[in-house]
């Protein structure tokens, strides 16, 4: 867990230089790894897809398309302030499941349920799968 949470903080930094927020609390109380308003929903998962069993991988696709889909409401706290002010109150954009650079290749039918379900899987050097 503290390798994914270490993942979470090294990668903060590159979506405040995008103009994002980072940790952005959702009426459901869940938190959203980052988020560029109109842009991107990301969540991250610190994981290798091609290691983990195909139905894990769905599972973390499904994870990001139902708690964090185009449409959640943001939480009206002080922290997602901004969030809100420049993007609205309701998550707006691309569903982004960011993964480390990946060293084995993933599976064909995890890539073509991400597709159907509306979410991109990307690498931190911006490799799209």
């Amino acid at each position: 867990m503290w390798k994914g949470n270490y993942f979470n903080f090294i990668r903060e930094g590159f979506y405040k230089r995008m103009g994002g927020f980072n940790e952005v609390v959702l009426a459901t109380g869940k938190r959203l790894d980052s988020y560029i308003p109109g842009k991107e929903i990301v969540s991250r998962k610190f994981t290798q897809l091609g290691n983990v069993a195909v139905d894990t991988a769905k599972g973390y696709i499904d994870e990001l398309a139902t708690k964090y889909a185009p449409g959640t409401v943001i939480k009206n706290t002080t922290r997602n302030a901004d969030a809100i002010a420049q993007g609205g109150e309701k998550l707006a954009g691309e569903m982004i499941l960011e993964v480390p650079k990946q060293t084995k290749q993933i599976a064909d039918e995890v890539i073509e349920y991400a597709d159907e379900v509306g979410v991109k899987i990307r690498d931190v050097l911006g490799n799209i799968y």
